[in-house]
């Protein structure tokens, strides 16, 4: 279940949602910006059909802590681990403020420091990144955002401290339609005196809000085309396939397509990428999903082309009585033989909030731990949407 491809740039847009259907819950955005909370944080609720569009419980978190694996010992180790602490909410429960630290050897160290202010709508208004010089605290970077009358956000402006003063460095500007459906994104960067053109990334989409077009350009004293991705949907809006081509000689090539089958209940349970060879389409590589009776993915089989279909990779997911995530074994194909690549594995408290999270990989035999780390998230109260309930979940 791992992406095949993606382009160029990728915002610093932080999207206000209490579901999973695009970002997650406002307190765990915050964590995705400041590359604090494991990506798995959202996959979790994944399944075959897409991003699951429940509302669910979020998380205010009193402290994170990772630490490292140390093969030569064969154990947990805090050299070059880190830690988030000294994690503030206003009384909305946005994190205002919080602190990384890393473990030098002998004690912990200040690295960063993150302070945010919000809008009265809790939309995020700023954010400012300063880092430990060895003895105060210096600026570093500054994003600061505006949004449309709909909450959508319109602009997005970084900027680096030169010492003095903040220099601008990127911009961002997102258009919308009638149905807040993101149709444009102008990516813009700073050339001393003015912003100058970069990027810009065109959508559209159907009826049923569904994008149908993703078209990207570079500037070039113009507009000029790089790359479009065609989206086609069978008649319940499921997805059936992607189309990317290239522009080149002042038309589109193709270059790749992504076509996907799914059962009766929406579930993916094959998808195929092929390459354009000029005359027809070449069989590259497949993945192909099993579920449980819950829905829930348990298996991808991946696969490449060589004449005929031949084990690349097998993925095992397993899940606690609750339907949580609670392990992944990545396995890698040696001749008919499956070999253990990575093993991740996540625990729970009673609300279903994830605590623990570890990632471990695995020597080409699939015998050896060789590097992994291991993250313990402390629980300070739970959130569902934007409303605090007011429950000790976790204590340290």
């Amino acid at each position: 279940m791992k992406a095949k491809y993606g382009f160029i740039i990728v915002g610093l847009a932080l999207f206000n949602q209490t579901t999973y259907a695009q970002r997650a819950s406002d307190n765990l955005q915050h964590f995705e910006f400041n590359n604090s909370l494991p990506e798995q944080q959202y996959l979790i609720k994944k399944s075959g059909k897409g991003w699951n569009s429940e509302p669910f419980y979020a998380p205010a978190y009193d402290s994170i802590y990772t630490m490292k694996w140390d093969s030569r010992t064969k154990s947990w180790s805090f050299m070059k681990s880190r830690k988030i602490v000294n994690m503030v909410y206003d009384p909305q429960n946005n994190l205002t403020f919080s602190n990384i630290q890393y473990w030098d050897g002998s004690a912990w160290v200040d690295s960063s420091e993150n302070i945010n202010t919000f809008n009265s709508d809790n939309t995020i208004n700023s954010q400012t990144i300063k880092i430990w010089n060895g003895s105060i605290w210096v600026n570093s970077q500054l994003n600061s955002y505006s949004y449309d009358n709909n909450h959508n956000l319109k602009d997005e402006i970084e900027q680096i401290w030169n010492g003095n003063n903040w220099d601008n460095s990127l911009q961002f500007k997102y258009g919308y339609d009638a149905n807040n459906n993101n149709i444009s994104t102008l990516y813009m960067v700073w050339n001393g005196n003015t912003w100058v053109n970069n990027q810009l990334h065109t959508y559209e989409y159907d009826a049923d809000n569904n994008k149908t077009l993703a078209v990207f350009q570079v500037w070039e004293k113009e507009w000029t085309n790089v790359q479009r991705y065609t989206y086609y949907y069978a008649a319940g809006s499921e997805k059936i396939m992607t189309l990317n081509q290239y522009w080149n000689n002042d038309a589109w090539e193709n270059v790749s397509k992504d076509s996907v089958i799914q059962n009766l209940q929406q579930n993916e349970i094959s998808d195929v990428y092929q390459i354009w060879t000029g005359q027809n389409w070449q069989n590259i590589s497949s993945d192909s999903y099993s579920y449980s009776p819950a829905l829930n993915a348990i298996t991808d089989l991946g696969q490449y082309w060589s004449g005929k279909w031949m084990n690349t990779h097998k993925d095992v997911y397993t899940y606690d009585n609750r339907n949580n995530l609670v392990k992944i074994i990545y396995h890698e194909y040696k001749g008919k033989s499956l070999h253990k690549s990575e093993v991740d594995a996540f625990s729970y408290n009673s609300s279903n909030i994830i605590e623990n999270e570890i990632h471990q990989f695995y020597d080409s035999d699939g015998v050896k731990v060789i590097n992994g780390n291991k993250t313990r998230y402390y629980i300070m109260n739970e959130l569902s949407g934007f409303n605090y309930k007011g429950q000790s979940v976790a204590t340290r």
